[in-house]
C-alpha cells in the first residue's frame, strides 16, 4: 500500500488556489459561503487568515482556516476545517486542528469555533482529545442552530462574565 500524505502551510499563489478549488468542491451549508469563499485568497495573501492543507497522493483532500480574532487579536477563531470522508479515520482532521491550534508559533488566549448543532463536527470538538467547550447555541448565519465553542491553552486562566457563563 502507498502512502502519500502531506500537510503544507498555505504560503504560495498554488497553496491558495488548491485549498480554494477543495474548499469550492464541497461547500459549507452556511448562507455566503461562495462570497466568503472568494475572499479567501487574497486575505490569505495579506496574512489576515492562515491556513493548511492536506494533501493525499497529490490530491487535497482536507484543510483549516483560522484568523486572529477579539480585541487586541488575543484570540484565534477557526473558520473552516473538514476533511474527505476517503481519509475521514485517518485522523487527518485532528492533525490539522493541532496544528492550528499551535499557531505556527503565535501566542494566543484562547480558540473559538463554531459549527451546525447536532453535527458530527460538535462532537468531534468536544470530544476528550480536543477538549473545546460549547458555550452558546445560536442561529449566527440563519435560522439553524450553531453551536459557540471555545478552548483555552494549557496555563491560561479565563477570566469568564456573567453573560459568558
Amino acid at each position: 500500500m502507498n502512502f502519500d500524505a502531506r500537510f503544507r502551510g498555505v504560503e504560495t499563489r498554488k497553496d491558495r488556489m488548491r485549498l480554494v478549488e477543495f474548499a469550492a468542491k464541497k461547500p459549507l451549508d452556511y448562507p455566503g459561503y461562495f462570497n466568503w469563499l472568494g475572499k479567501v485568497d487574497s486575505q490569505l495573501e495579506r496574512g489576515e487568515k492562515s491556513a493548511i492543507y492536506a494533501a493525499y497522493n497529490g490530491l487535497v483532500v482536507g484543510d483549516v482556516i483560522w484568523q486572529r480574532y477579539g480585541l487586541n487579536h488575543l484570540g484565534r477563531e477557526i473558520k473552516q476545517l473538514r476533511v474527505e470522508d476517503s481519509v475521514g479515520g485517518w485522523f487527518f482532521a485532528q492533525f490539522l486542528l493541532r496544528q492550528a491550534e499551535r499557531g505556527l508559533g503565535e501566542d494566543f488566549d484562547f480558540l473559538t469555533v463554531d459549527a451546525r448543532a447536532g453535527t458530527p463536527m460538535v462532537s468531534f470538538l468536544t470530544s476528550p482529545q480536543n477538549r473545546y467547550i460549547p458555550i452558546k447555541q445560536v442561529n449566527l448565519y440563519d435560522d439553524k442552530p450553531d453551536v459557540v465553542l471555545v478552548k483555552f491553552p494549557k496555563g491560561k486562566i479565563p477570566f469568564l462574565t456573567s453573560e459568558a457563563a
